[in-house]
Formats: C-alpha cells, sequence, structure tokens
C-alpha cells in the first residue's frame, strides 16, 4: 500500500512540475525558454491560481489527434484556461490540412495564441504567409516535425524555419513531448538559435474501463500491439523463451482504466518514438514492458517489424550527435 501511495505522489509531482512549465508560456510574451535540463531553475514555481494574467487568453488548438487533444484538455482544466477553442481534423488523408489559409486569418486576428500539435503541416497556414501576422504560435510537438509533410518537405522546413527565427515580433516556440524531436530538426538542418523545453504527456484518457472476466486478472502478460506482426512477433517469442502465453487484446481493449484491472505486465513493441497510451499507461498505474534498444534491434533484425525505419534513424542521429 505504501508502495502504491508513493507511485501516486509521483505522478502527481510529475504532473503539477508539467503543468508549472506551461503557466509560463501562456503568462508570458517572451519566447526565450530554456532547455529541460535548466528548467527547473528558470520557470517559476509557484501554485497554479486564477491570476487573472493568463486566464482571459484566447487560445486556438489545431490537431488531428485524439490523444494529444485529451492531454491539452488536461492542461486547460487545471490551468484553468476559460478561452479555448478546438480546430480539430480527424481524417485519415495524411496530405489534407486542419486549418485552410481563410481560417488561419481569421483565427489570428481573433487568438492570443495557436497551439499546433501532432502534424505540424496541419498549421501551416499560420506561417507560410507573413502578412497574417500571428500573435503567438506554439508546436507542440509529438512526431516528426515534417511526417506529414510528404512531396513538400523542403519547402515545409524553409517555412517552418523561418517561422522560428523571425525578428519582426512573430513569437514562435517549440515545446516537444520527446528527447527525439530537437536532435531531429537539428539533423534536418532546421536553424534553431534557441533551447526549448520538452514537456512529458499528462497520460489524460476519456476512455472509459471496460468488463475482464473473472477469472484474467492474473494473466502474467497482455499484448495491446494494434500491428497484427508485432503480435505475433510478441506473442510466439515470449511463448518459445518463458513459456508465457500472453493474450492479445483486441483493438479497443478500452485503454488504462481497463488495463490497471489487471495484475498483468503489458508487452509492447513501439512502432513510433512517442507513443500516447505508454503515457497514458503509466498515468494509471499500468506495468508495461518495452525492449532496451539493444533488443529492439535484435527482435527487428530477425523478424519484419512496423516502424524499424524511426529506431534505425535515431540510431543514425545519435551516431551523429
Amino acid at each position: 500500500m505504501v508502495e502504491v501511495k508513493k507511485k501516486k505522489l509521483v505522478l502527481i509531482l510529475f504532473a503539477v512540475a508539467q503543468i508549472l512549465i506551461f503557466v509560463k508560456i501562456f503568462r508570458s510574451s517572451d519566447s526565450v525558454y530554456n532547455s529541460v535540463t535548466s528548467a527547473v531553475g528558470y520557470y517559476s514555481i509557484r501554485p497554479v491560481a486564477n491570476t487573472g494574467e493568463y486566464i482571459g487568453k484566447k487560445i486556438a488548438y489545431v490537431s488531428r489527434h485524439p490523444g494529444t487533444t485529451q492531454d491539452f484538455k488536461y492542461m486547460e482544466e487545471n490551468l484553468q484556461l476559460q478561452n479555448v477553442d478546438y480546430f480539430l481534423y480527424y481524417g485519415i488523408k495524411i496530405d489534407a490540412r486542419a486549418v485552410n489559409e481563410t481560417q488561419a486569418r481569421y483565427i489570428c486576428s481573433n487568438y492570443d495564441t495557436v497551439v499546433i500539435s501532432d502534424c505540424m503541416t496541419d498549421g501551416w497556414e499560420f506561417f507560410r504567409h507573413d502578412d497574417l501576422h500571428c500573435k503567438n504560435i506554439v508546436f507542440l510537438i509529438s512526431n516528426r516535425y515534417d511526417v506529414c509533410a510528404g512531396g513538400n518537405s523542403e519547402a515545409f522546413k524553409q517555412n517552418f524555419t523561418h517561422a522560428l527565427n523571425r525578428d519582426d515580433g512573430y513569437e514562435a516556440t517549440i515545446v516537444a513531448n520527446n528527447a527525439f524531436e530537437i536532435p531531429y530538426l537539428k539533423y534536418n538542418n532546421v536553424d534553431l538559435k534557441k533551447d526549448y523545453p520538452i514537456i512529458r504527456p499528462f497520460g489524460n484518457t476519456v476512455l472509459e474501463p471496460q468488463d475482464i472476466a473473472k477469472e484474467e486478472p492474473d494473466i502474467p502478460c497482455l499484448i495491446i500491439d494494434r500491428i497484427i506482426a508485432h503480435q505475433n512477433i510478441l506473442k510466439n517469442n515470449i511463448q518459445n523463451e518463458l513459456n508465457y502465453d500472453c493474450k492479445i487484446l483486441k483493438e479497443h481493449y478500452g485503454g488504462p482504466k481497463t488495463l490497471s484491472k489487471y495484475n498483468s505486465i503489458v508487452i509492447h513493441l513501439p512502432y513510433q518514438v512517442s507513443i500516447m497510451k505508454m503515457w497514458e499507461n503509466i498515468a494509471y498505474g499500468v506495468l508495461m514492458a518495452v525492449p532496451t534498444p539493444e533488443f529492439y534491434d535484435k527482435i527487428c533484425s530477425e523478424n519484419a517489424c512496423s516502424g524499424s525505419e524511426h529506431f534505425r534513424l535515431a540510431k543514425e542521429i545519435d551516431k551523429d550527435r
């Protein structure tokens, strides 16, 4: 029981620290943010309160990712932000845009801050045109900044770099939710003249828990990978090496609140650098097992892993640092 209370306390303190960093971003017109290593000394550590200094800001949030959107809503609630409007696109076309130029011009004229999450190209119109006069842009990066640019990656990089380095009063900053995004930007020669903070996801979710069978809580291991090839790789290897028969959960298994009902280790083979459900599971006390980089490399050299190009790229970038 003591260990459980300690775990909950650590998670609460972690969430409070994240919120305090965002307080600084929304309260200040200064876009100079220090790196995560010096964040404790730089950001004001004070209780989140309705001071009126940032409460009235009008914020436009642009995204196509349900997970990052729920994460931002957690922050909205805890910072008591009262004027947030969501511009969401949940289509599957990678080259589609959540906001067109007409919408961007309206938003820039009517909002104090624009937060662009997940696909940075969804907010391309906010920094493609210098005459929009957006007041403050926050790039909340949870995936490669150019992942949705397709064949327009070079043009997008030029506009993105320009937005970060304008000297005409245009305010743009980056908040990454993992440690890979800034090195990836530098690897792609995006000119970064500042250090930017890492703010890990809060793990917020609105998924309601599903019932589980009475005989299932003590299954030794669960596999939640949505990629069928990964399910088979994990199940077969664990069966052969450890003689455990893991249960593969269905695609819509009920999220972290359902997983927390099991006394099981959740096995996952990451298909991407930053995966929202991993942080959601941590927030709800789900015990997860993921391979070390060396073991991941071994698994994917012997099997056809989906997303292994991300791992190869990460190794390449790490080698050049």
